[in-house]
C-alpha cells in the first residue's frame, strides 16, 4: 500500500468520463400492494465510560471490524474509540496534530476485511492506514490537483480503495453543471499498481435540473453481487454500476413528498438567513445502504427549530427502501434518531449523546402481517 496516493494527479484511464448519462432506462416504480415496512427494535447498546471512553463530539458514523466491533471518532478530542458489539470499551488512540498518529479533520474511515483501518484526514491530505493492533503500516499523500476526494465514504475490496471524488477543474469553473454530469464521482485504485486506477461512473444528470449546491457523492459496494450503488447529497435518485465493467446496470429513484429538493436559487453573497429561508425546505440525503434485501437512502430535512437550536430532536428523519429485485420503492419510513451506520442487515442509530450514556439503538426492517 506504500505511496497509493502519492501520484493521484497521473493521467490514468477513464471509464465513464466522455459518456453522457440520459434518462431512457429511469425507473420510477412504487410497489402500493407489497404491505408495511417497519423498524423492529432488536436491542440498545450503552456504551461504558470511564476517562480514557466517553465521546463528546462523534462523527455521525460507525464502522464495523470482522468481529462487529464498532469504531468511532470524536472530532474534538480527534481520536479513535472502539467498543465491542455489546457496548465494551476495548482501547483509544489518537490526538490533534498533524504528526503520524495524529489527526485534524478525519473526514472518512473504514476497516477492510483484515481489520486495517483506513482514515482519510482532510486537513492532512493523507490516508493513514493501521493495523488491528492500531499500529501506523503506512501514509499516503492525496494530491488534489486533479481531483478532491469528497465523499464521507472510503472502501477496501479486494486489496482496491474506493473513494467519492469531484474533479477539480469543475470546482474552480465555479461547479459548472455540464461539465459535473460527465465527470466522475467515484475513484478505484489497486494497492498494487497506480497503473490500474480508474474512474468509475458520471454524476447523475438530475442534478442539473435543481439548483442545490450540494454534491457530495454518496456510495455503498455490494459484495454479493459485485455491484456499488451511486447517489448525491443532494438526490433522491441512484445509480448502480457493475465494479468489474465499470457499465451502470440500473438507474432508479421515486421522489417521496417528503423529499425537498434544492429549486430556489442562491445569489453569490447573499445572506445567512436568506439563504437558510431559501434552502429551509431542501432534504440532505446522508448515506445510502445495501442490505440483504433492500436499497436504502437515508435523509435529513430541516426545521425553523433547529436553525435556531441546533438540537438534533428538531430534525425530521427518513428512510426510502426499494427492492433490489426490481428497484421498486417498497415504503419511506419516519424515523426519531440519526442513522450512523448499517452492519449484518442491521440499522444503528443514536439514540442519546449524552457523554454519559451514549446509547446506540440497533433495529431490522421487518415487514407487518
Amino acid at each position: 500500500m506504500k505511496h497509493l496516493f502519492k501520484y493521484l494527479v497521473i493521467s490514468v484511464f477513464l471509464y465513464s468520463c466522455e459518456r453522457t448519462v440520459d434518462y431512457v432506462d429511469f425507473i420510477s416504480e412504487t410497489d402500493s400492494n407489497f404491505g408495511t415496512l417497519f423498524l423492529n427494535k432488536t436491542r440498545t447498546v450503552v456504551l461504558e465510560t470511564n476517562t480514557n471512553s466517553s465521546i463528546g463530539a462523534p462523527l455521525y458514523r460507525v464502522e464495523f471490524n470482522s468481529r462487529g466491533d464498532m469504531y468511532f471518532f470524536d472530532s474534538i478530542k480527534n481520536n479513535f474509540l472502539v467498543y465491542t458489539n455489546d457496548g465494551e470499551f476495548l482501547k483509544s488512540f489518537g490526538r490533534t496534530g498533524r504528526g503520524p498518529l495524529e489527526f485534524q479533520l478525519v473526514y472518512a474511515y473504514n476497516i477492510d476485511a483484515e481489520d486495517n483501518l483506513y482514515v482519510y484526514d482532510d486537513a492532512q491530505r493523507q490516508i493513514k492506514v493501521f493495523n488491528n493492533d492500531l499500529q501506523l503500516t503506512s501514509i499516503q499523500d492525496v494530491d488534489n490537483a486533479e481531483y478532491f476526494i469528497s465523499s464521507h465514504s472510503i472502501e477496501i475490496i479486494n486489496d482496491e480503495v474506493i473513494l467519492g471524488v469531484i474533479d477539480a477543474r469543475v470546482v474552480g469553473n465555479g461547479m459548472n453543471r455540464n461539465e459535473l454530469i460527465n465527470s466522475s464521482p467515484i475513484m478505484i485504485v489497486s494497492s498494487d499498481s497506480l497503473n490500474m486506477a480508474r474512474y468509475l461512473g458520471t454524476y447523475d444528470p438530475y442534478i442539473k435540473s435543481i439548483n442545490s449546491r450540494y454534491n457530495r457523492p454518496l456510495f455503498d459496494i455490494d459484495e454479493v453481487n459485485n455491484t456499488i450503488l451511486v447517489s448525491h447529497q443532494n438526490s433522491y435518485r441512484f445509480q448502480e454500476y457493475d465494479m468489474k465493467s465499470g457499465e451502470r446496470v440500473t438507474y432508479f429513484g421515486v421522489k417521496d413528498e417528503s423529499f425537498g429538493e434544492g429549486m430556489a436559487k442562491i445569489r453569490q453573497g447573499e445572506n445567512r438567513q436568506s439563504r437558510i429561508s431559501k434552502t429551509m425546505s431542501e432534504s440532505s440525503n446522508e448515506k445510502v445502504f445495501y442490505t440483504s434485501d433492500y436499497i436504502g437512502n437515508y435523509y435529513i430535512n430541516g426545521t425553523e427549530q433547529w436553525f435556531d437550536t441546533k438540537d438534533l430532536a428538531d430534525l425530521n428523519y427518513f428512510i426510502s427502501l426499494y427492492s433490489k429485485d426490481n428497484h421498486s420503492l417498497k415504503s419511506v419510513l419516519r424515523t426519531d434518531y440519526r442513522l450512523i451506520g448499517v452492519f449484518n442487515d442491521e440499522l444503528y442509530f443514536i439514540e442519546d449523546e449524552n457523554p454519559d450514556n451514549f446509547q446506540i439503538g440497533i433495529y431490522s426492517i421487518a415487514k407487518s402481517r
